[in-house]
């Protein structure tokens, strides 16, 4: 995972995870 260098960043990154996470509980 990469590090963010601020708070937006990190809320960015983890919306993307767990958008992801949905796609691949779908998939699975």
């Amino acid at each position: 995972m990469i590090l963010a260098h601020n708070n937006q960043n990190m809320r960015q990154i983890t919306e993307i995870s767990e958008d992801n996470d949905k796609q691949i509980m779908i998939l699975l």
